[in-house]
Parts: structure tokens; sequence; C-alpha cells
């Protein structure tokens, strides 16, 4: 029959399930359709003219997510954290807050908030926790778990042998997003904190990059990782495909626009908070 993209009826079957709650009248029922697709478009044309997408979205769960508030039916749990978790959790905080690793064990609770998924405002990317996911193949689910996130890096990050070169570059990275988590550091005079700090946590297995194609896509090899890392939720950026080709992945991504976190009151201070790795 050939590749599966070529048969696929899903998109139609899709749109043909949203046409059913049109239909009111069981003696007239494409009469009802008729209607149902009419005002569709028009609606469409209304959002495409006046540039009002957002505020004639009428899904139920656009207001939850234009508040930034938890969306109901998100899979959550209160959760031990992995020794492994533990131990990168530690590199991270000592990290963040410039203290040793003994002190940065002493904040870290036992336990957090795990989430199934997150997804950022105006129609990001929905992306999907690995240790949430029961069985992706049943039914043919998409693959959501497999991420590009940025870190804030020393220039001679990967030469362990040389001294740090004070400047940080920003770098991209691909991998395998293993959990999100959310903790609490209690106040602390080792941190310099009078209130109780809450952290979103994202814990991602970062795959072997291969370098780029002909075609200016990255490429690693099929199923080569490297060692677990916690990082920062607002480093994540968008969900990735995978194309297998000769025994490697060629990551594909869709061109996204994110907004940024304004720090404080001051506009120029708009950033977006990112991971500073050292050795």
């Amino acid at each position: 029959m050939g590749p599966v993209w070529c048969y696929w009826a899903f998109p139609m079957e899709r749109f043909c399930g949203s046409l059913l709650p049109a239909i009111k009248s069981r003696r007239y029922p494409y009469a009802s359709i008729d209607r149902r697709v009419t005002e569709l478009s028009q609606l469409h044309q209304v959002k495409i003219i006046y540039g009002l997408r957002q505020q004639l979205d009428l899904r139920k769960r656009r207001d939850v997510e234009r508040r930034g508030l938890e969306v109901p039916g998100s899979p959550s749990e209160m959760r031990p954290l992995q020794d492994l978790v533990y131990n990168r959790l530690a590199n991270h905080i000592a990290t963040r807050f410039e203290v040793s690793r003994p002190a940065a064990k002493e904040l870290i609770p036992t336990s957090a908030t795990h989430w199934g998924k997150i997804q950022w405002l105006n129609d990001g990317d929905m992306m999907h926790a690995s240790d949430f996911i029961r069985d992706l193949t049943r039914h043919g689910r998409r693959d959501m778990m497999f991420v590009k996130y940025t870190l804030l890096e020393d220039r001679h990050f990967h030469q362990r042998n040389r001294r740090p070169a004070g400047v940080n570059v920003v770098r991209e990275y691909y991998g395998q997003l293993q959990s999100l988590f959310v903790i609490e550091i209690p106040p602390s005079p080792i941190i310099g904190t009078t209130d109780v700090q809450t952290l979103a946590l994202a814990a991602v297995l970062p795959v072997r990059l291969n370098g780029q194609n002909n075609a200016k896509q990255v490429v690693c090899k099929a199923n080569a990782f490297d060692a677990l890392e916690v990082i920062d939720i607002q480093c994540l950026e968008c969900v990735v495909g995978r194309i297998i080709d000769r025994g490697k992945w060629v990551f594909v991504e869709q061109l996204v626009t994110r907004e940024v976190t304004q720090i404080g009151d001051d506009p120029e201070a708009a950033v977006r908070p990112r991971n500073l790795r050292q050795r």
C-alpha cells in the first residue's frame, strides 16, 4: 500500500467528527452540515481579516491556556526523586545558587510533584514526559517526548583541561524529556533567601549529536544518549520529530516564536532564564 502518509485518512475522519455535533435535524442532516461548514468558514475569515484569532478561539481549554493555570485532566502526582535525578538536581542547585554540592543536597526535598506534560502559552508545543507514558505504540500515538532545549555554557565547557573563558554562549541541544517536576526550597542563609523558592525543572536525556547533514539538519546516531541532566523548564524550546536514515536520527522542528519572561519592572531586563552550565 505504500507509506502510511499516502493513504492515512485520519485528517478527514477528524474533520467529519467535528461536523457530527452540527446535525440537529434527522430529517435534513445535510442542511445542518452545510450550515456548520459555512459558519466555520465565515468565522475563520473574520479571524484572518481582523486579526482576532485568539479573541475568537472558542475552545474550552483556551481560557485556561491564556491564564497559564493547570489544565484540568493533566496527569500529576507526588513522587520521590530517583537517585540519579537527585544527584543531577544537586549539580543544578549548586550551579544555580553558587553553593557547594553538599550544601545543595541539604536544600533538596526527598519528593516532588511530577507532571505529565507542559505546553507554552499562545499555541506553543505540547511536550510529554516519558515517565507518564504507558504505551506509545498503542493506537499509533505520536512521540511528543523528544525536545530541543538551550543552555548557557562557558565557551570552553567541552575542554576539560582548559580554564574557563569567562564568556558564556548559548548552545542548542536535543534530547528525550524524562520527567517534569516542581520542588520548593525553604528559606536558607546558605543561598541568601528569605522566601520559599519554587523551581519548575525538567530531567532530560540528551542525545549524542554528530553534526549536520547537507540539508543543515541535526543528525545523531539512533539511541545514543549522554548522561541525564536537570534543567529549568524555561530552557525547553519545542518538540522535535525524528526521521530514521541509515541508522541515524535526523531531527526536524517547527519554527516557533515563544514569549520571553520579564524579570522585575525593567522592560530591558526581559530575558529568558537559562541554565548556566559549568564544569
